[in-house]
């Protein structure tokens, strides 16, 4: 009987602790920026991106929407160095 216990108390735990592990990882992708959607003021909170760069961004996407993180090189001013400052802090989500 007491193994029985141990036994739920222990599965009890790690179901416990599989929720705390994908809500941390909820809350981290929305505090990513999604470039497909983001205001000029959202996007200057990325590293190194100012008004001309965000509004750049912007122009970008009305044109063509973003289909991968990678696509925000084609922007005239991000080149490997920007993208690698910035690629773990956006997403590429659809419009909504």
């Amino acid at each position: 009987m007491t193994k029985k216990i141990h036994f739920m108390a222990a599965l009890a735990f790690c179901l416990l602790l599989c929720t705390v592990l994908v809500s941390q990882a909820s809350a981290q992708d929305k505090q990513k920026i999604n470039i497909n959607e983001a205001s000029v003021e959202k996007l200057e909170k990325l590293n190194g991106v100012g008004d001309v760069l965000a509004n750049r961004i912007v122009e970008y996407r009305k044109e063509n929407s973003f289909d991968s993180k990678k696509e925000i090189k084609e922007v005239d001013g991000i080149g490997s160095k920007k993208y690698q400052d910035i690629k773990d802090k956006i997403v590429v989500a659809a419009k909504q």
